[in-house]
């Protein structure tokens, strides 16, 4: 089984004046450079969803093998579009590979070992997607999809039935992956918490073994 990620960043990022979240500088890092080497070991493949207008700023990645996509919808549905061209992106791939994991692009503190854990609640079989959760709650964007439900998720899109990704995944029965309450998953949706993040940006996420 292999699995294939992306990094989902399509959004409009208005709380950041628009600005591309994934090129934010963090540490002397932009935050790509700090997402990319957690999340690349974990999967076989790797790309990354952003909007299509700013598609040209992120042409130097192509050489380094990382996927550039844009959400189908044209952002107007919000990650949920970033999930959809992921894994209509897994279908240009070899049949091997299964399931897609995805990565909130503003989130650059990310476990190291998140796929691992959250592929030990998989089961032989098993068509559900799995979530990591917190005692923040459900972190909705770190999760492994099955390209089983492509279809039913593109077309729940289309039709206005799947509105979010934390209604999509209660929809699809996801099972939850529990982790621990640290700052794995502190996110940057504005300047103040670009600013509180260099201050973590030298601590390592806490590691889980799998089961």
């Amino acid at each position: 089984m292999k699995i294939g990620g992306v990094i989902v960043a399509g959004g409009k990022a208005t709380r950041m004046g628009g600005k591309e979240k994934l090129l934010l500088q963090l540490g002397g890092k932009s935050v790509l450079e700090i997402i990319l080497p957690r999340v690349r070991p974990q999967v076989d493949s790797i790309a990354i969803d952003v909007r299509n207008s700013s598609r040209h700023e992120y042409a130097s990645w192509l050489t380094q093998d990382v996927a550039i996509l844009s959400d189908p919808f044209v952002g107007k549905v919000g990650p949920l579009g970033g999930i959809v061209g992921g894994l209509q992106w897994l279908t240009t791939l070899s049949q091997e590979f299964e399931w897609l994991a995805t990565f909130p692009g503003d989130t650059p503190f990310l476990p190291r070992d998140l796929i691992p854990h959250l592929k030990s609640f998989l089961r032989p079989g098993s068509s559900r997607p799995v979530v990591a959760r917190d005692q923040e709650g459900v972190q909705s964007l770190c999760a492994l999809w099955p390209i089983g439900c492509l279809r039913d998720l593109r077309q729940g899109v289309q039709h206005g039935y799947l509105r979010s990704v934390r209604g999509t995944l209660d929809e699809f029965d996801a099972l939850q992956c529990p982790f621990p309450f640290d700052r794995s998953f502190i996110n940057i949706n504005t300047e103040r918490d670009l600013a509180e993040a260099e201050g973590h940006i030298e601590e390592p996420p806490q590691m889980l073994s799998s089961k």
